[in-house]
C-alpha cells in the first residue's frame, strides 16, 4: 500500500506543487489518485464548510471533533478503497495537520489527538502514511504569498500562531509516518514541484512501485 501525505503551514505551496507535478507523475504511475482534507466526500466538504464559515468562533476541541469526523469519513469512503484497489494515494493534508494546527495552534491536549488517530489506525490499518512530505517555508515567503492570494477562515492566523503550529509538525510528523521528507517550499513554484515529484519517484522506486516507462 502507499498512502503519501504533503504538509505544511498555509501558503507554503504544497497545493500548486502538487497540481504542477501531478501530470509528469501520472505520466509514469497512471495508478495515482489524489485527494484532500478537510474534503475529499460530500461529508468533509460539509465539515469544511462549516469550518470555513464557523471556525474561528469555535474552540480547538470542537474543531478537532469536525476534523476527525470528515477524517473518517474520508479514509473509509476514499483513502482505505483505493488502498485495496493498488492505487498510490497523494492527499493533501492529513493527521500531520492535525497535530500541528490543533495542538501547535488550538492547545488541544496531545493526548486527546492521539486518541483519535490510534483508534483510526485500529479501525483502518492502511490508513498510516507512508510517506509524509513537509513543505517548510519561512515567514516572510508565506507572508509575501499570503499578500498575493485571497484566503479564508482556515488561513487567517497570525505569525505567533504559525510559528506553534511549525513548532508541532517538526516535533511530530515522524510519530505518524513511516519515512518524512522535508521540502525547502522556498524556491519559485517550479523548483518546489520539481523537489517534490523527485521526492515522491524516488520514494516509488524504492517501495517497489514500478513506473510505465
Amino acid at each position: 500500500m502507499t498512502l503519501i501525505a504533503l504538509e505544511g503551514l498555509d501558503f507554503s505551496g504544497k497545493t500548486s506543487a502538487l497540481n504542477q507535478a501531478l501530470p509528469f507523475l501520472i505520466s509514469s504511475y497512471p495508478n495515482i489518485i489524489t485527494t484532500h482534507e478537510p474534503g475529499g466526500t460530500p461529508l468533509g466538504e460539509e465539515i469544511r464548510h462549516t469550518l470555513l464559515t464557523k471556525g474561528q468562533s469555535m474552540s480547538g476541541s470542537k474543531k478537532l471533533e469536525l476534523f476527525e469526523e470528515a477524517r473518517i469519513d474520508h479514509v473509509s469512503q476514499i483513502i482505505e478503497p483505493a488502498i485495496h484497489n493498488n492505487k498510490i494515494v497523494i492527499t493533501d493534508r492529513y493527521i500531520g495537520s492535525t497535530y500541528a494546527y490543533q495542538v501547535g495552534g488550538d492547545h488541544v491536549p496531545v493526548l486527546r489527538v492521539n486518541q483519535g488517530v490510534e483508534k483510526l489506525f485500529a479501525t483502518y490499518p492502511d490508513a498510516r502514511p507512508s510517506l509524509t512530505i513537509y513543505f517548510k517555508v519561512s515567514s516572510e515567503v508565506r507572508q509575501r504569498r499570503l499578500s498575493m492570494k485571497d484566503h479564508d477562515a482556515l488561513d487567517n492566523y497570525d505569525d505567533k500562531f504559525y510559528q506553534e503550529v511549525e513548532h508541532e509538525y517538526l516535533k511530530g510528523i515522524d510519530k505518524i509516518s513511516d519515512n518524512v521528507a522535508i521540502i525547502d517550499a522556498n524556491q519559485a513554484l517550479p523548483q518546489v514541484a520539481q523537489q517534490l515529484e523527485s521526492v515522491i519517484r524516488e520514494y516509488l522506486a524504492g517501495s517497489g512501485e514500478y513506473a510505465n516507462n
